[in-house]
């Protein structure tokens, strides 16, 4: 049985000149996929600069994506790192947040070993919806 389904949109995070998050534009941009009939929405995936961002701006923006878009569409939490540590970090606060699904897109070949090995399972047990992309 499909847990997601249809299209989603990984969505790309605007930024201001000033480098920090411009909610506003975010606000708009989730808006306008919601009214276009996307089914669910990436946050802060690969696509979504995450790889720039602070660990506290990855949470913000995902926290807000998930308030705004307020249960509308499923929201998926971009929560991969290149650190295990931190993705089961990100992973839980997304799950506290009301995140419907984590999206693990940054595990590159060095790590795969270890991260499948030990930290799979605590980051499946925070939330069994679990997206890869490779």
């Amino acid at each position: 049985m499909a847990i997601f389904k249809g299209a989603g949109v990984a969505i790309v995070t605007p930024m201001k000149e000033n480098l920090e998050v411009n909610y506003d534009k975010l606000d708009e941009m989730l808006e306008e996929q919601i009214a276009g009939g996307t089914d669910a929405i990436v946050i802060c995936g690969t696509t979504g600069e995450s790889a720039t961002m602070t660990e506290e701006e990855h949470a913000a923006t995902t926290r807000f994506a998930i308030e705004r878009v307020n249960h509308r569409i499923p929201v998926i939490a971009g929560t991969g790192s290149n650190c295990t540590r931190t993705a089961i970090q990100l992973s839980k606060e997304a799950q506290e947040d009301g995140a419907d699904g984590h999206h693990h897109g940054k595990i590159f070949h060095h790590v795969i070993f270890e991260f499948f090995i030990t930290d799979l399972r605590e980051i499946v047990s925070i939330n069994h919806n679990l997206v890869f992309g490779f």
